[in-house]
């Protein structure tokens, strides 16, 4: 079975936005692309491994695992606060840092309890990065020295 039958059969994009929407996490800024891109990496080195059938469970236990940190063991939380009617709402939810994928592929590590080495979650996580930021990096600082 292929990565395009899995996901199909299981959609698991849309798994993804019901279990935010459940558990009010707003702050995913994550787009089809980058998700496409991490569900294919991760299950060609799956396949690699022979752990396919495992598929679901990993990427379940990655995406929850990222999610419980943004919402749980970062200090940037604040109330979250939405606008209605020229009015402004706090709402019962709290939100911090955006999720980006960056979050997601710093989960990986998860990858260690399926046999999988150091090195081989770099390569997966360097794979991803370089497919998603195709242009330069730049420091900050180096940015400021050019002007």
């Amino acid at each position: 079975m292929k990565i395009n039958e899995l996901n199909r059969n299981g959609n698991i994009t849309e798994k993804i936005k019901l279990y935010c929407d459940k558990n009010g996490i707003f702050n995913v800024d994550i787009i089809d692309e980058e998700w496409e891109l991490f569900f294919e990496t991760l299950y060609e080195a799956l396949e690699l491994k022979g752990l396919q059938g495992y598929y679901h469970k990993i990427v379940w236990t990655i995406i929850t695992d990222a999610f419980t940190k943004s919402t749980v063991e970062l200090d940037n939380c604040y109330p979250l606060y939405i606008i209605e009617k020229n009015t402004i709402i706090i709402t019962p939810y709290k939100t911090n840092q955006t999720i980006t994928i960056n979050r997601i592929i710093d989960s990986l590590d998860i990858l260690r309890k399926y046999r999988f080495r150091k090195s081989e979650i770099a390569v997966i996580s360097n794979h991803i990065k370089e497919q998603i930021l195709p242009g330069e990096i730049m420091d900050f600082k180096e940015l400021v020295k050019r002007k």
